[in-house]
């Protein structure tokens, strides 16, 4: 387990830059965190670090989110905030987005925890006050 703390919004970049060879040994990223914790601005970090081309945006309402970057890989984004059970996560198909080639950031992941492949990335972004955040690498 690695913590680190970032002071504020800019140094998201330097957070996604220090995580990417992590994020690219693995399949799938898992992001934890209350609300307004950062895990949607981290994973904008991220995006930008991966040359995603596509505008990256909360996935709540549309749930899942497919960006590409500029070599034509494939990023989903997923986002679970709104979901109840483990049956309405099955049912809009997250199975699919698993164990794949591709990278899969998936928001709020405890509802599927049981189903996240071996190699997935554990993170849990927590408030320090209104500026900071801690990462923890779980």
């Amino acid at each position: 387990m690695s913590t680190f703390i970032i002071e504020n919004v800019a140094d998201l970049p330097g957070a996604a830059q220090y995580l990417l060879p992590m994020i690219k040994s693995c399949s799938t990223v898992a992001l934890s965190g209350e609300l307004g914790a950062g895990k949607t601005s981290l994973v904008k970090a991220i995006c930008t670090q991966l040359d995603v081309i596509d505008d990256v945006s909360s996935p709540t309402f549309s749930l899942i989110n497919t960006y590409v970057t500029k070599d034509g890989v494939r990023i989903h984004h997923v986002d679970l905030y709104r979901l109840k059970t483990l049956e309405e996560a099955l049912e809009i198909g997250i199975e699919d987005y698993l164990n794949r080639d591709e990278l899969t950031l998936i928001e709020w992941p405890e509802l599927i925890g049981q189903l996240l492949p071996d190699d997935t990335l554990h993170l849990s972004l927590e408030h320090m006050d209104k500026e900071r955040r801690k990462i923890v690498i779980l």
